[in-house]
């Protein structure tokens, strides 16, 4: 088994790949992947490209995000297939600058936390939480704009890496949900999990690496 289940300094249970080139897993409220036993339904999630019309996106709540790289191009991530079926994701050079700007969204916003998230080669799908949110706070806590900083920061450092100006590197906005219950949250950061195994039948698959 490639994946290593273990607690972090804050005490919240990291899964990860063996080595740092892997993508990262945070599984946070739910613990639901049984491991040795695991199954992944086929079942997509429904995504809407706008925003909830008259509806905050700063209020306290969970948020499940998905961001797709710029003609959904595979840079961030590669999916390799290993012994007993079990897919390795392995970030790229780019899906580690994600990585490391996605972390630091919970530093920039106080009353914000990130959930499970996982970088396949061509998207980003991340659970936010935003809590005690009183408005006060510099920058304000809102999905809107974390997912904008993040989005920024990611873009210039990966086209600083390719020594380009102003290119693009995601779609202009993102998906959301906004978490109804419990049981939404966990079934959500169980489609975040089983995301690696199921990226060939995905709506959001392409063939190749970039």
């Amino acid at each position: 088994m490639f994946f290593v289940f273990e607690g972090n300094e804050e005490g919240r249970p990291l899964l990860y790949g063996n080595g740092g080139d892997f993508g990262l897993f945070a599984l946070g409220l739910c613990d639901i992947i049984k491991w040795g036993g695991i199954t992944v339904e086929n079942k997509p999630l429904i995504r809407k490209p706008t925003r909830l019309k008259n509806y905050d996106y700063g209020s306290n709540g969970a948020y499940f995000i998905t961001i797709c790289t710029q003609n959904r191009k595979n840079i961030l991530s590669e999916i390799i297939s290993v012994e007993e079926g079990f897919p390795l994701l392995k970030l790229t050079e780019y899906g580690k600058i994600a990585d490391k700007w996605i972390s630091e969204l919970q530093n920039r916003y106080v009353n914000m936390t990130v959930g499970n998230y996982v970088i396949m080669p061509n998207h980003i799908h991340l659970l936010l939480t935003i809590a005690n949110n009183d408005r006060r706070g510099d920058p304000s806590s809102t999905v809107v704009s974390a997912i904008g900083w993040m989005k920024y920061q990611i873009t210039k450092d990966i086209n600083v890496m390719r020594n380009t100006t102003g290119e693009k590197v995601f779609q202009r906005s993102f998906y959301d949900h906004v978490i109804r219950n419990y049981e939404d949250y966990c079934e959500i950061a169980e489609y975040i999990q089983g995301n690696p195994f199921r990226w060939e039948s995905d709506k959001l698959y392409t063939k190749g690496f970039t």
